[in-house]
């Protein structure tokens, strides 16, 4: 396996020539590359890093679970490749905080604003660079099974499942009602359904899971809601008891005016619904259970 899989920083393949598997891959990354205008220039050796495994906490295993299945599991990315692209685009921000006279606590936390065409640049190299992490943690299971076949004596191996997942990553997605980036460091998308994989660490159990969802009733604790207090929609509408909908606790009444000297906060802190109606909204979401008891609801995936 370690002749088929090169292993450690900064190993590749000597040639991409040696499975009839990897030239579609390849193939997919130019045509991607070129559609999207990627810019590989800072990568010239990157054709010989899918079906590479590299260093860290990367491995390879074989597992048997508790029903005596096996799993060929191996935990990877997207390589030196991904690096150069992200090492890039940190230095692109970096430049960018420093022309407009961005004040940063820390350099590490120069960003690209949305819209930008730089904002735009580099999330076309960033999915290039998460569709190089999934092609070559699926070419590297395609060598595995090889190995693994030749090893106990048969032309092939059946594959019941497979599941293949990031764990590191950006995606547009809505939460409570809002569509943002959201970015998963070391962690997987546990949406109701979806499989995963936890990978162990030197020597611990990995794990192949189902997501449970992050539904409004986990994870918050339920209390009263006071009289003058409701929960409310995007569009101002009161949410009923029992339905499910999860929005904005809004307190009703008698308002303050606003925040002194501070029009912003006041804007976001204080609304005034189509009815004329004036909401004072502290950022807590909730949905309303059928008896009247408002269930405040965390920011929280829920465990798998």
């Amino acid at each position: 396996m370690e002749s088929a899989i090169p292993l450690s920083p900064g190993h590749y393949n000597r040639s991409t020539n040696r499975y009839d598997f990897t030239a579609a891959r390849l193939a997919e990354l130019e045509e991607l590359a070129a559609a999207d205008g990627v810019d590989l220039s800072h990568s010239t050796k990157w054709r010989e890093q899918p079906g590479s495994l590299g260093g860290g906490n990367h491995f390879i295993e074989l597992c048997i679970d508790e029903d005596d299945r096996v799993w060929l599991f191996l935990h990877s990315g997207s390589r030196g490749v991904g690096n150069k692209i992200a090492t890039h685009h940190i230095g692109v921000a970096r430049r960018v905080a420093e022309r407009y006279w961005i004040d940063l606590p820390d350099r590490d936390l120069a960003y690209l604003a949305e819209g930008t065409d730089a904002f735009w640049a580099y999330l076309r190299q960033l999915r290039w660079a998460q569709r190089f992490a999934l092609l070559n943690r699926e070419e590297m299971m395609d060598r595995v099974l090889a190995c693994v076949a030749a090893w106990v004596g048969t032309d092939s191996l059946e594959r019941v499942a497979e599941v293949n997942c990031h764990h590191n990553y950006t995606e547009s997605e809505r939460h409570f009602g809002k569509q943002v980036w959201l970015s998963r460091k070391g962690a997987i998308d546990a949406s109701a359904g979806t499989w995963g994989l936890i990978p162990g660490s030197m020597g611990t159990a990995s794990y192949v899971v189902v997501g449970k969802g992050n539904t409004a009733m986990q994870g918050g604790p339920t209390v009263t809601a006071m009289p003058d207090s409701v929960v409310i929609d995007d569009d101002f509408n009161i949410v009923q008891p029992g339905s499910g909908v999860v929005g904005k606790v809004a307190r009703k009444g008698n308002i303050p005016l606003g925040y002194y000297k501070d029009e912003k906060k006041t804007a976001e802190t204080f609304i005034t619904g189509p009815d004329g109606t004036r909401y004072a909204v502290p950022g807590d979401f909730a949905t309303v259970e059928a008896v009247s008891y408002t269930h405040l609801t965390l920011p929280t995936i829920s465990p798998v």
